[in-house]
């Protein structure tokens, strides 16, 4: 038995492991879904919190857990396990990246959205919390290859985004997160951070394995057991001894 530990992306929360979650558990692993400080179930529009708050809370979780868990993000959540694994490096048994952000130290998560963002907007004049973009342009990206039913009842759950935690600079080492086992599961058929993306995230900071779904973005949606057997088949052979 292993734990596992499910860190969704931006404007998720634990919610979207709900079909995955009881795989793993019928499988034998323990299996924990937090909500981020700010986000999922804990999103307040009077929330103020940062990126130390999200990388503390998923290093406390960790910690906590009776044996080292593997840790996977999900998206925005890749950034959060790469800042908590600097924290507790031993720890961690592996980090696993489901078409997340792999990013090199000192690069500042909302540089590459505020690129993207209509007029460049600079992050003085972003708002406290980005809301969930229209329903059409998430079910072309997000959710491409999920079911109309899946896609609309995910997107009524999204919550906005808190921004602070996105503007601080990620503070990495290959002494600490470096040593840490990485696996990175691509989505092949992924149009929200394109497998050009996912490829080019891994040639500069390489994994010592790489796993493919041939899913879009949202494979805890659109095929929940391929996931599964994914996480079981790296749990059953670890990196680290």
């Amino acid at each position: 038995m292993a734990t596992v530990i499910l860190v969704a992306g931006a404007w998720h929360g634990s919610w979207c492991w709900d079909a995955v979650a009881p795989l793993l558990r019928a499988a034998g692993h323990e299996v924990l879904t937090p909500d981020l400080p700010g986000t999922g179930s804990k999103f307040s529009p009077e929330a103020d919190v940062s990126f130390d708050d999200w990388s503390n809370f998923l290093a406390d979780l960790i910690v906590n857990c009776e044996e080292r868990p593997y840790v996977v993000g999900h998206s925005r959540g890749g950034i959060v396990i790469s800042q908590a694994a600097e924290l507790v490096p031993e720890a961690i048994s592996e980090l696993v990246y489901l078409s997340a952000a792999l990013l090199p130290a000192g690069t500042v998560p909302i540089d590459g959205l505020l690129e993207r963002m209509p007029g460049k907007p600079t992050i003085s004049q972003l708002p406290k919390h980005l809301p969930p973009v229209p329903y059409e342009d998430v079910r072309q990206t997000a959710f491409n290859d999920c079911s109309e039913e899946d896609a609309r009842s995910a997107y009524a759950r999204l919550t906005p985004e808190p921004v602070k935690p996105l503007t601080q600079a990620l503070n990495l080492s290959e002494e600490r997160f470096g040593s840490v086992p990485r696996t990175y599961i691509e989505c092949l058929n992924d149009n929200a951070v394109t497998l050009e993306a996912q490829r080019a995230m891994q040639a500069l900071a390489p994994c010592q394995r790489t796993l493919a779904l041939a899913s879009g973005h949202s494979p805890f949606l659109s095929m929940p057991e391929e996931l599964a057997e994914a996480l079981v088949e790296i749990v059953a052979k670890p990196l680290r001894a």
